[in-house]
């Protein structure tokens, strides 16, 4: 069994294939960085585009190596209220990857 874990923070992107032991499997990690905008008011905000770009360049180069998984685990930061744009992406990943697994 391997797993599809994906971490979405507020630097990068990060995927990664683990096996039934936990274990990562070598050769199957992949990262993409980019840079948050920081508004007049203290806010910071991240290009949807570009985060799209990082997890899709990222599920791209892991499965790369091991197109076969069974389960996908996700992450993401957020906001302490309600769901980001991070966190719907990663839900929709996770469901995505669901649904061709069923």
């Amino acid at each position: 069994m391997r797993v599809l874990a994906i971490d979405i923070g507020s630097s990068s992107t990060r995927t990664a294939l683990f096996n039934q032991q936990g274990r990562l499997v070598p050769g199957t990690t992949a990262q993409r960085k980019y840079s948050l905008r920081y508004t007049a008011d203290g806010g910071a905000e991240l290009s949807p585009v570009a985060l799209q770009r990082a997890v899709r360049a990222c599920f791209r180069e892991t499965l790369q190596s091991s197109p076969t998984i069974l389960a996908v685990a996700g992450s993401a930061f957020g906001e302490p209220h309600g769901q980001t744009t991070t966190q719907h992406i990663v839900h929709d990943a996770v469901e995505k990857f669901s649904a061709l697994l069923a």
